[in-house]
């Protein structure tokens, strides 16, 4: 019998969340979706104690994602935190737990990062954004490196 398939949805409220959940439940994936009031990636505590309370993680999609579009010489300081703390160092929280978990159990894993064209063209406007969906090509390389060997991918 095959092992129980968990994945956990970060950025659960949107459009595209659903559309990643209706596709693996029907794909026999146990899926969790959380919103941020249910998992908000900017919060440290919040994320480990989330991943701690749901053992058996096997497929993690980094889709949480906010912008603040402004020119980037007149954006408040406060909006750019907030972009790159969720869109970047929240993606590197969630993968940090969930790789972890994935290791001591010695079970298969994926990471699924949500980029953006913004990632490789940038875009007017969006400077933090384009910055952070970047990291994750950057992070999604590195991991590939790191614990691609352990058959987490």
């Amino acid at each position: 019998m095959d092992k129980p398939r968990h994945a956990v949805i970060t950025g659960g409220e949107g459009e595209l969340a659903r559309a990643i959940a209706d596709e693996l439940s029907s794909r026999e994936y146990r899926v969790d979706a959380p919103g941020r009031n249910v998992l908000d990636v900017t919060d440290r505590d919040g994320v480990a104690a989330y991943f701690a309370e749901r053992p058996g993680i096997t497929l993690l999609v980094n889709n949480a994602g906010i912008t603040r579009d402004y020119p980037f010489l007149r954006m408040p300081e406060d909006d750019r935190d907030a972009v790159l703390d969720t869109n970047l160092t929240g993606a590197l929280r969630c993968s940090r737990e969930a790789i972890r978990q994935m290791l001591r159990s010695r079970t298969p894993g994926h990471l699924v990062q949500i980029g953006s064209f913004a990632a490789l063209h940038g875009t007017s406007g969006q400077s933090a954004y384009a910055a952070a969906k970047a990291g994750l090509i950057g992070l999604t390389r590195s991991l590939a490196r790191e614990v691609g060997p352990r058959d987490i991918r």
